[in-house]
Order: structure tokens, then sequence, then C-alpha cells
């Protein structure tokens, strides 16, 4: 029963950051009025440092940045980008871009 509460609150977090990076890139696209892969890349850089701040206002005072955790918001964000380049939110319908 452990494993499987562990496992839904990573799949919860994973949800989270994804929705994060999504919120970014719609918010991004209605300012700047464009679209591009920079815009991808800023959306996720800029989830990536909300998911460093959580991390840091989650610590306890004297604590140490959990370095573990940051490498794997990193590797999620790479892999939520290397996903936006293919796909864009919203017109998944329409499949992946050539």
């Amino acid at each position: 029963m452990h494993a499987v509460k562990i496992l839904l609150l990573l799949l919860l977090t994973l949800a989270a950051m994804r929705v994060a990076s999504w919120l970014c890139l719609w918010l991004l696209r209605r300012v700047l009025k464009q679209d591009s892969t920079w815009l991808a890349l800023g959306s996720n850089l800029m989830a990536l440092c909300a998911f460093a701040a959580l991390l840091h206002l989650d610590a306890v005072p004297g604590e140490l940045l959990d370095l573990r955790a940051l490498a794997f918001g990193v590797v999620v964000f790479a892999v939520f980008f290397a996903i936006d380049r293919r796909w864009v939110p919203g017109v998944l319908s329409r499949g992946p871009r050539h």
C-alpha cells in the first residue's frame, strides 16, 4: 500500500509540473503573440524555477536545497520541452508537427 501511495504522489507531482509548464507557455504566447521553440524553452524554465522555489520554501530552516529533487525537476522539464517541440497544447488532435 505504501508503494501505491508513493506512485500516486509521483503521478500527481508530474501532473502539477506539466500543468505549470503549460500555463507558463500559454502566458508567454498571450503576452508575446508568437509561437516558437524559445517560448517552449522559456515556459519550461519558468516552471523549473517555480519548482526550485517550492523546494527552497519547503525546506526546513538551515537545510540545504535537495539537489536530487532539483535534478529530478531538470530531467522532467527537459522531457516536457522535448514533448513541446513535437506537440502544441490544445492542438494535439492534429498530431506531431513536422
